[in-house]
């Protein structure tokens, strides 16, 4: 399978990335969403939006009843600057 080119490169090994990643095939899996882009532009997409917005700290931890929590922390004024 041929590995799709895209402009979202740099987010493709964050871990920001990998849960996007993850949240989208869930979503595939269980039939709540149908895709019809390439996965790399829509979790580019998104990890792009996210990032824009201020959001660059990603934390995973596990839920009594859920595979696991995402928490998304606004980045600090510092970090947004840089």
């Amino acid at each position: 399978m041929k590995k799709t080119t895209h402009p979202y490169k740099a987010h493709e090994k964050t871990e920001l990335w990998e849960v996007v990643s993850r949240a989208i095939a869930d979503l595939v899996e269980n039939g709540d969403v149908a895709e019809e882009t390439a996965r790399e532009y829509i979790v580019g997409y998104l990890c792009e939006k996210l990032k824009d917005g201020g959001f660059q700290r990603v934390e995973l931890r596990a839920g009594p009843d859920v595979r696991y929590v995402v928490e998304l922390r606004p980045a600090t004024r510092a970090a947004k600057a840089g």
